[in-house]
């Protein structure tokens, strides 16, 4: 492929070497461009578990673009190895534009989340612009001999995409995300040391304190939200697109379930003002799978509503997972698990999936909620519903009620584009909240994840567990 700007990943020593060779012809004025990142890159992430593998990148797109923002060339360059960075490539004055000036938009992105695509009939890898670092740089040619500047895409510019609408603007850093092309180009020389892996927002924050008894610490850090190829699964599932990314505050999450046992002690407590959940009663087909005031107290608790729920998490010093933080919990903080315990299926042995609910429909025998905690592994068990921080029964069990109303990942109570903290979709008087995993009744797909459940009341198969705010280490 023939470049009009000459763009090469070296460090142009054949150019060089040509304009020197003559001794009558002054070498062309000419640009070296390297480009570095604070993200991490993939190879790092199997040495520094520290870090999030949904912030790592390993491509980086570079277009040579007109000046309403439309390509006429480009180059993939794939870089997935702290040893790749920082890269450079070489530009010559007689190919820039005849003003002199180059502008180019630079995006690094990892090529798992990536789609293809074609340009001017070559195919090509499309950024999924919601979690690209995409950055716009215009730099004028020296009028003589070799400039050499830097480019580095920053963290916290992952998810804001550049804009070319009335005037081009870009981001350039967490205090600059719209600023003009033509800032943060350092000239530098010689080149440093990369950067790569050092960008706060990707790396672990654990809690300041251990977790209080039957809780979990889940150390803070970036996760990625959604899975763009599970949209479209199933018509009773909110699509859980597009990626949405989020820095998580370290929180304490109850290791377990809420079981009937432990709302029987908040209700004798006096700590349950609202409306109780619906009760056992053996002889009805449905509520027999109502666990409150059943035979057994290890069962997780059922038929609850979503304010009884938040309020019994209120009582105990917490509230509700937002989606957020739930999948962070469950996805590895970072790690895209498909399923708490990693990527294998979930199997009747794995998890509390797809029991009989007394019609003999459903592929795992037994009938009815098992006690909370029954699938923590065994030498017959390919895999246990544990989570990497040790949260039991987020694949299984049942579907736990979260903090946020039933919204796209789009939606505005969810924030704009870019990376957002904490995120939740709190809505005065919502109707319908996110549920989240898999539970005892359903198929076991759909203990994956990313999935987002509609809940509009309660229901045999689901219940919840609790939040806890920690402190940072």
């Amino acid at each position: 492929m023939r470049w009009p700007m000459a763009m090469r990943s070296t460090l142009l020593a054949a150019s060089f070497a040509a304009a020197s060779c003559s001794s009558t012809a002054p070498a062309r004025p000419q640009l070296l461009i390297v480009v570095d990142t604070d993200v991490p890159v993939v190879g790092q992430i199997a040495s520094r578990p520290e870090l999030s593998l949904d912030a790592a990148i390993d491509t980086v797109r570079i277009d040579v673009i007109r000046a309403d923002g439309s390509t006429y060339d480009f180059r993939d360059i794939v870089a997935p190895d702290a040893r790749d960075w920082p890269f450079t490539f070489g530009v010559t004055s007689s190919e820039a534009t005849n003003i002199g000036i180059v502008q180019l938009r630079i995006r690094g992105f990892r090529a798992s989340l990536a789609k293809p695509g074609q340009l001017n009939g070559t195919a090509t890898l499309e950024p999924a612009r919601e979690v690209a670092i995409d950055r716009v740089v215009v730099i004028p040619l020296p009028e003589s001999g070799i400039d050499v500047v830097r480019v580095v895409l920053r963290g916290d510019c992952l998810g804001l995409p550049a804009s070319f609408l009335y005037s081009q603007s870009t981001c350039i850093d967490g205090a600059r995300i719209a600023g003009d092309p033509s800032d943060g180009v350092a000239r530098r020389s010689p080149i440093p040391a990369t950067e790569a892996g050092t960008w706060a927002g990707a790396r672990e924050a654990p809690c300041a304190s251990d977790a209080p008894d039957g809780q979990v610490c889940i150390p803070g850090g970036y996760t990625l939200m959604g899975d763009p190829d599970l949209a479209g699964y199933f018509t009773a599932i909110e699509d859980p697109t597009p990626l949405r990314p989020v820095i998580v505050s370290p929180f304490f999450l109850d290791k377990a379930e809420m079981t009937v046992r432990r709302f029987r002690d908040l209700v004798n407590q006096k700590a349950i003002k609202g409306l109780l959940p619906g009760p056992y009663q053996a002889s009805d087909p449905v509520n027999r799978f109502c666990t409150w005031l059943g035979p057994n107290d290890a069962l997780p608790l059922t038929c609850v509503t979503w304010a009884t729920a938040g309020e019994a998490c209120r009582a105990l010093g917490g509230a509700l997972p937002s989606e957020a933080q739930w999948e962070h919990a469950a996805r590895g903080r970072g790690q895209r698990r498909a399923f708490p315990w990693g990527g294998e299926d979930p199997t009747c042995c794995i998890a509390s999936v797809s029991r009989d609910t007394g019609f003999g429909l459903n592929a795992c025998t037994g009938v009815g909620l098992e006690p909370v905690g029954s699938h923590q592994g065994s030498s017959s068990c390919a895999a246990a519903d544990v989570s990497r921080d040790g949260v039991l029964d987020m694949g299984g069990g049942v579907r736990e009620l979260t903090l946020d109303a039933m919204r796209g990942y789009a939606d505005p109570c969810r924030g704009g584009a870019g990376v957002q903290t904490d995120p939740t979709c709190a809505i005065d008087g919502a109707k319908i909240y996110a549920a989240r995993g898999g539970d005892w009744s359903s198929g076991p797909a759909l203990a994956h994840s990313a999935f987002r459940f509609v809940w509009s009341g309660a229901t045999v198969a689901t219940g919840f567990r609790c939040a806890y705010p920690a402190v940072p280490q």
